[in-house]
């Protein structure tokens, strides 16, 4: 496993909504938000998540 990138590897238990950027446009809809499904940097669940994952 790449250690680098071992937090992006994991699923998300919880549902988190992130809003697009400023800028994006989709189909004339500029208020889009994201559901993710799995983990980004930046996250505080992430770094708990993986401890969870080997406790």
């Amino acid at each position: 496993m790449d250690v680098k990138t071992t937090f992006l590897n994991d699923d998300i238990k919880e549902m988190i909504y992130m809003v697009q950027l400023e800028n994006f446009e989709y189909n004339d809809s500029k208020h889009l938000v994201c559901k993710l499904k799995k983990s980004i940097y930046g996250l505080k669940q992430t770094s708990h998540q993986w401890y969870q994952k080997f406790d």
